[in-house]
């Protein structure tokens, strides 16, 4: 009996611990087609005011960011910030999508800049 009951314990553990690594689902359009470019959430967007933001974005696909000067983004496995810097060019949207193992995004030097997020 006892051993049934660690068993059942275990699956459900198991099962809980799947559902929260499975990777967020692509949006649908009203077709019920999934869409395969950057369609951001408007519950989502945010002015980044400070010099430097790190950002998590364990639930999203993609992001973008409108920056109207020069700044840097690094990608990165935790909140933790290293790893290489990387350059978002002036007056330009910047679309990237997300990986596993890169879902917290450092941005430096991005004051007024539009993010974007799905």
């Amino acid at each position: 009996m006892k051993s049934i009951a660690i068993a059942t314990i275990a699956a459900v553990l198991c099962l809980s611990f799947v559902a929260l690594a499975t990777p967020p689902e692509l949006p649908k359009d009203g077709a019920k087609i999934k869409i395969m470019a950057h369609a951001p959430s408007a519950g989502k967007d945010q002015i980044l005011t400070v010099n430097s933001t790190t950002v998590d974005m364990s639930s999203d696909l993609s992001w973008g960011v409108y920056s109207p000067v020069d700044c840097k983004f690094r990608t990165m496995s935790t909140s933790t910030k290293v790893g290489v810097q990387k350059t978002i060019p002036s007056g330009a949207w910047h679309v990237r999508g997300l990986r596993d193992r890169s879902r917290f995004v450092n941005y430096s030097g991005c004051t007024a800049a539009e993010l974007e997020r799905q």
